[in-house]
């Protein structure tokens, strides 16, 4: 295996645009156009290989990438982080340049926001990069659209873009979670009702949030708030009242009575929203009700 290292910039040179590249070649003689290019985005922080982080793979299918990234890391004698988008050889360029210029500034013009509901418009460019990226379709299947990425994935690339700004990887997250239950627990065609138009949006136009917080009860929504003093559960046989439901942000009924000025994290909004008469379709109904609709909620956070 023979490999070509871009030396790492100085360190004062380390906070312009610059991509460290490692071009690999799979073990055996390599067909013309089977080039594995590892495109290591690390390089505002530290040295090369001083760290890992994120480790772009882009290569044609069968190219022996896997193979090429195990042997690597082997010589290195740590593991590698690595995200593989095969065909798409403009994504590091897509992901460096947003890390640069969309996301850094953030975290500062947040904190810097009087208005909760402000500051979290202070996330909207960021954010429309990001689904232009490709961030926000990458934990839906690919047969709805989306890159399906494994969790592991997911988490190196939120540890990545958390390094610069905590609000909009938490975004990213959150509506991660909000979809959770369509893409472990729906049906294939609430997976293609709900999931397909996340992959199709490229303007970050849809965000899923997680409704289960009652002003009374906290999240812990099966059980009481020992502060309370003595509360009672009044529960229909069978566990059947709680349910996960998918309800579109713009029915009649539901209204946001306000936002929480919190302490940090200020461009993640959290919103008092009050629902009232609010009639959903039973079609939206994700799995069954009851005590696997209160295990499905549980696992998202798990």
């Amino acid at each position: 295996m023979s490999q070509v290292v871009t030396p790492c910039p100085p360190v004062e040179s380390r906070r312009t645009r610059h991509i460290v590249r490692r071009t690999v070649t799979p073990p055996g003689p390599p067909p013309p156009g089977r080039l594995v290019v590892q495109d290591r985005l690390d390089e505002l922080v530290g040295t090369l290989l001083d760290r890992h982080r994120i480790v772009c793979v882009t290569a044609t299918a069968g190219s022996g990438k896997t193979t090429a990234v195990a042997q690597t890391a082997r010589t290195l004698g740590r593991p590698i982080a690595w995200l593989s988008v095969d065909g798409t050889p403009a994504v590091p360029d897509v992901l460096l340049a947003y890390l640069e210029a969309a996301l850094a500034p953030v975290a500062e013009a947040c904190d810097r926001t009087p208005d909760p509901w402000d500051s979290f418009q202070q996330t909207r460019e960021a954010y429309r990069q990001m689904a232009k990226a490709g961030f926000t379709k990458g934990f839906i299947p690919k047969e709805y659209g989306g890159l399906g990425l494994s969790t592991v994935d997911l988490a190196i690339a939120a540890e990545e873009l958390a390094r610069h700004d905590l609000n909009v990887p938490t975004l990213l997250v959150a509506s991660g979670a909000g979809l959770w239950h369509v893409i472990h627990n729906g049906t294939p065609e609430q997976k293609e009702r709900f999931l397909r138009p996340f992959a199709e949006d490229e303007e970050g136009d849809l965000l899923a949030v997680y409704a289960f917080t009652d002003e009374a009860g906290g999240a812990n929504f099966d059980s009481a708030d020992p502060a309370a003093g003595m509360q009672t559960f009044a529960r229909r046989d069978g566990d059947e009242s709680l349910a996960v439901v998918m309800v579109p942000g713009d029915l009649p009924g539901i209204t946001v009575l306000d936002v929480y000025d919190k302490m940090g994290c200020r461009g993640i909004v959290s919103p008092r929203v009050r629902f009232k008469n609010v009639r959903v379709p039973a079609a939206n109904m994700i799995g069954t009700p009851g005590k696997a609709g209160m295990e499905s909620i549980t696992r998202a956070f798990s």
